[in-house]
């Protein structure tokens, strides 16, 4: 997990975008390290449950684990009437910034806008005043963004 590079938790995922083939819908549930979405197949109309895991919750190899362990198990199980049943995998790096070589340094609510005003939409990252550009192993000591919105570690 640790030495800077990327978490893969996935041994097959599909691909990485799973906008290619189904639009995200309304929240069905919340667990422990995720959200479940209603979803929709854009190719043939038809309607799935998504859940989704955020790589951010997975703090231990455990955890990692648990969810590789999942989806091995979710595999395994042939069809049956009464069994949720796994149709597709997805994994994504969800850090287009930091993989671009930029830090934002400013993240808060007010910093994100939604695309349209539809009751699904897409969530954008705006304000790139504070940002900058880093390479990889770089740190940083300078205080900058919003002080409400700060740890108070960084502020002592």
């Amino acid at each position: 997990m640790g030495g800077g590079g990327k978490l893969s938790v996935l041994s097959d995922p599909a691909e990485k975008d799973i906008c290619i083939s189904y639009e995200l819908g309304q929240e069905l549930g919340r667990g422990e390290f995720g959200i479940t979405y209603l979803c929709t197949n854009k190719s043939i109309g038809k309607i799935f449950a998504c859940k989704s895991i955020s790589k951010k919750k997975l703090r231990t190899a455990v955890d990692i684990e648990d969810v590789r362990r999942e989806v091995e198990i979710m595999k395994h199980l042939p069809p049956h009437p009464n069994i949720v049943r796994l149709k597709d995998m997805y994994e994504d790096d969800v850090a287009s910034c930091h993989k671009h070589g930029v830090i934002h340094r400013n993240l808060k609510a007010e910093n994100f806008l939604f695309a349209n005003k539809k009751k699904i939409a897409t969530l954008k990252a705006i304000d790139f005043g504070l940002s900058v550009f880093f390479k990889l192993g770089e740190h940083f000591t300078e205080i900058v963004g919003s002080p409400y919105y700060m740890e108070p570690d960084v502020l002592k």
